[in-house]
């Protein structure tokens, strides 16, 4: 049982390296820069426009919180509480009935990036034990982060730009 417990917990190690949390969370900032052009498409009601434009705008603000948290010299447990914490607000929209599908799926691509980037952070009881390591992030890393961040800062300046209906 022990075995099993311990080979459970070196897996969620080597699944949640900083290079693979970079990866994510890279996904999260290029699915939300490939959802923005829904808020300038005809024809999308104003209600979904705004819902769209608040659920984006909580998950860019989420990231952005986690590169700076990320590089910061919190323990990997502080982090990883912090990290949890800062998508917990980002809930996607229930959009109404007769929405365009291409806006459902783009919603959907961007929760589905955030859903599997957060999940690095919930591995149970003993993951925030082990977490100082994994977090440890190196010059790589915080150089991927930088570059998520400016990815990121482009994303937001267009949703300050974007004035819901």
């Amino acid at each position: 049982m022990r075995l099993a417990i311990l080979c459970v917990l070196l897996l969620l190690l080597m699944a949640c390296t900083p290079t693979q949390i970079t990866a994510d969370l890279n996904t999260i900032v290029t699915a939300v820069s490939l959802a923005l052009p829904i808020l300038s498409l005809a024809g999308v009601p104003p209600l979904v426009i705004t819902a769209t434009q608040g659920y984006l705008s909580s998950v860019s603000v989420a990231v952005e919180q986690t590169v700076a948290e990320l590089a910061s010299q919190d323990t990997g447990p502080v982090k990883a509480g912090k990290v949890a914490g800062f998508f917990a607000g980002a809930i996607i929209p229930n959009l109404p009935p007769g929405t365009n599908p291409m806006v459902e799926q783009l919603l959907r691509s961007v929760s589905t990036a955030v859903a599997g980037f957060v999940a690095h952070f919930a591995g149970g009881p003993g993951f925030a034990a082990q977490a100082t390591a994994q977090l440890a992030m190196t010059r790589g890393d915080k150089q991927q982060l930088d570059k998520i961040g400016k990815a990121n800062a482009h994303n937001i300046e267009i949703l300050s730009k974007s004035v819901g209906p």
